[in-house]
């Protein structure tokens, strides 16, 4: 081919790449329409297919005065922004949508008499046309609308004047009527829907049932559930690549390629082949590991049609003769038929173990395919940290910091950027000694880049079947190493019981018989008129969340001293410390900290007449020495900063209050300040630079979290390390600076500031 050929198929190329483009953008769901002028009399708000939203045609009424005029300058704005900055989120496309044509078709007949209570007028209207009073305010996303336009938009400030913006400002500032309606989704408040639980033959019985109602209890049987299924389902990955490496299988032998005559039963048959030949050669492998056969039990389960068909081939795990019997037809070669209808489409799922994950297994690398079930787990775990459900999804390898000893990672947090506070935040620290630990590492290891959970999926749809989540979820909770496994996380989780594995069980279970209608007169169920009523979806991560608080809720306890919520305590004490969180509210939210405190310093004293003299004797030293302890640890940490204070202050004599004031009681008197004794040694140094260093990296957030902290103790101690480090000798620095030098290299860190 010449050049002109070869720019000719380049052309010809290109042509028809762009002609499948233009094609494309025709028939895509992307956005049509272009920027309106802020005097325009209608606008239209293209459709929003992906959200069900249809086109909108919305019309202005010109003639309505100066303040709806004002307002609708306002709407286009924010038009204008939503759907055409690219710095706008893409939510807000929706709620402009659903929103502003409601409010328009309002605003063009509305009489309005007080322009400052156009959105109260407008919240009354929407209660009363939906009989919604007490419900959800309508101004709340209006106010979302206007946030936009005034906020956001530098379109409208340009062509009104200060007045004008000002008037926009205060109808904003309007406030909503409380929703009295809303009530707070929890784990205790979903299963407390479905009181059949409490039968014995149906349910989990009585005594397990009210076992929900601890949030305590639900949220660390639900960590230990997650963590076990994590961990089972990692060993078994590790066991299954172990196999298929050592039996040189390739990701060929779980692929079906070519044309197909019968797709569906052909691609079912060649699941049921490969899965013989697996069987056949665990089998004739010389040691057989438990560890292998645990996996091969979840492969069988991931590619059978249904539980019945999962019994009937589970015993081909036995022997070789079984596995003949069971695979092979009369006339002794692989039974299609059964083939055909015992196991299931290979990419029909991505629950376990299909075809597709096995044939991943087999190369060669640390990643490992991540099934459904293991997203799921992993994000019921994080939701049991507090991380707020809409940033799960965002998680990735560096939202998590690790503490090392050497090359073994001992401690593990997350720390991931909080999209609706606009802030970043820590969650607990694990231990990767307790079994959560080891769980949510185990899962992050499995990942190279990219995000670490995809919840793409519909995680929560209550069904029965193999081919869906629930459904898997409930036989593996069923599976005899599975539950043992269960059953000793709980037990080392301070020995809990087994409740949200049996009641998950117990729900799949009941799925078909509430959704069946069946003969009331003669079931068995008739006698003691009982019928499960299941719900179509299981609880929300939000549940999962709001359950974790509750758990952890006690703001008056000393030793919750740092807030590792996702929310503030004026937060936690309005929308969580409430008749929701029962049993906070009846274990400690009766009779406060504060209450009982005023109790002891008003109404009761310390008394030890009525002790014999011996024991009121001994009771008052012991009380005396604990008393002087204290107050010597004051005196030392008060001796302690004041000396860092004299290196700020550059004074070398005289009184220092805690902000650094120096005061002499008169002239005449002079008070020389204590001395402060330092070890000039390697250790030393390193800790000042491991101080120093910490202060760097979380200044900002002290001047967020605690600022005085900050300005009272960080920085003078900051500045008082300066300058000791400046006076030690040149070998304890040399060997410090080393010290600390291998400690980043190894990726250890130390933590000082536990404030934030």
């Amino acid at each position: 081919m010449n050049m002109n050929d070869k720019s000719a198929g380049c052309l010809t190329h290109d042509s028809s790449y762009y002609e499948s483009k233009i094609k494309s953008n025709l028939t895509s769901n992307e956005l049509s329409g272009f920027k309106y002028p802020l005097t325009a009399s209608s606008i239209i708000v293209p459709a929003l297919k992906e959200h069900k939203c249809p086109e909108r045609r919305i019309s202005f009424n010109m003639d309505g005065g100066p303040y709806k005029l004002l307002i609708f300058k306002a709407i286009i704005a924010s038009y204008n922004y939503s759907f055409f900055d690219e710095f706008a989120a893409p939510t807000i496309k929706t709620i402009f949508s659903g929103v502003a044509h409601f409010f328009v078709e309002w605003l063009n007949d509305a009489d309005i008499k007080n322009p400052y209570m156009v959105l109260k007028e407008y919240e009354l209207y929407r209660f009363d046309k939906l009989n919604n009073h007490g419900g959800s305010s309508a101004i709340i996303k209006v106010r979302t609308i206007l946030f936009h336009a005034i906020y956001r938009s530098n379109e409208l400030k340009a062509v009104i004047d200060t007045e004008q913006l000002q008037y926009l400002h205060e109808i904003y500032k309007t406030k909503a009527v409380p929703n009295s309606n809303k009530k707070q989704i929890s784990i205790a408040s979903y299963f407390g829907q479905l009181d059949w639980l409490r039968d014995d033959n149906l349910g989990v019985g009585n005594q397990l049932y009210e076992t929900i109602a601890s949030p305590k209890i639900t949220i660390r049987s639900l960590r230990a559930t997650a963590s076990v299924l994590i961990m089972e389902l990692y060993e078994a990955k590790l066991a299954l690549k172990s196999f298929f490496m050592a039996c040189g299988f390739s990701r060929h032998d779980f692929e079906l390629t070519g044309p197909l005559k019968h797709p569906v039963y052909s691609k079912r048959a060649f699941t049921g082949n490969a899965i013989y030949y697996l069987l056949l050669k665990y089998h004739r492998k010389t040691v057989q590991d438990p560890k292998l056969r645990k996996a091969l039990i979840l492969v069988l389960l991931s590619n059978v049609s249904n539980k019945e068909n999962f019994l009937k081939v589970l015993p081909a795990l036995e022997s070789e003769i079984e596995l003949h019997k069971i695979f092979f037809s009369n006339k002794g070669k692989l039974g299609l038929s059964f083939l055909g209808k015992c196991f299931s489409i290979s990419e029909a799922s991505n629950t376990l173990f299909e075809l597709g994950k096995l044939s991943l297994l087999c190369q060669t690398g640390n990643t490992f395919p991540i099934s459904n079930i293991e997203n799921l787990m992993f994000a019921w775990l994080m939701a049991s940290l507090v991380v707020q459900p809409s940033d799960i999804s965002k998680l990735n390898n560096n939202s998590f910091r690790y503490l090392k000893v050497g090359s073994r990672v001992t401690h593990l947090e997350c720390e991931y950027f909080k999209g609706r506070a606009n802030s970043i935040h820590q969650t607990n620290t694990l231990s990767t000694k307790s079994v959560t630990g080891k769980a949510v590492y185990c899962y992050i290891s499995q990942h190279s880049d990219g995000y670490l959970v995809d919840l793409s999926f519909n995680n929560g749809r209550m069904s029965h079947g193999l081919n869906s989540i629930m459904g898997v979820l409930s036989e593996l909770l069923s599976i005899d190493f599975i539950r043992e496994a269960t059953k000793n996380a709980h037990l080392n989780s301070g020995n809990v019981p087994i409740v949200i594995p049996e009641v998950l069980i117990k729900l799949v279970q009941n799925i078909i018989r509430s959704r069946s209608e069946y003969d009331v007169s003669t079931s068995k169920v008739a006698e003691e008129r009982v019928k499960p009523v299941v719900n179509k979806n299981l609880f929300t991560l939000q549940a999962i969340k709001n359950s974790a608080v509750h758990a952890f809720s006690d703001p008056y306890t000393l030793h919750y001293l740092i807030n590792r919520n996702s929310h503030t305590n004026k937060t936690e004490k309005l929308s969580y410390l409430n008749e929701d969180n029962e049993e906070w509210l009846n274990a400690s939210g009766r009779i406060t900290r504060n209450v009982m405190i005023d109790l002891i310093n008003n109404v009761f004293n310390l008394s030890l007449d009525e002790i014999n003299d011996d024991g009121a004797e001994s009771n008052k030293a012991y009380f005396n020495s604990e008393f002087l302890g204290v107050t010597d640890c004051i005196s030392t940490k008060s001796q302690e900063m004041l000396m860092r204070l004299k290196v700020v202050t550059q004074q070398e004599k005289g009184k220092i209050s805690e902000v650094g004031v120096l005061s002499l009681p008169n002239k005449n008197q002079s008070d020389d300040f204590p001395y402060l004794y330092v070890l000039d040694s390697p250790i030393t140094v390193f800790k000042m630079k491991n101080y120093l260093y910490e202060f760097e990296l979380n200044y900002k957030k002290l001047l967020c979290v605690n600022p005085d902290f900050l300005y009272k103790t960080a920085l003078p101690t900051v500045e008082w390390i300066s300058y000791v480090l400046s006076i030690f000798t040149k070998s304890s620095v040399i060997e410090g600076n080393k010290m600390f030098k291998e400690m980043k290299v190894n990726n250890v860190s130390i933590s000082v500031f536990h404030s934030i």
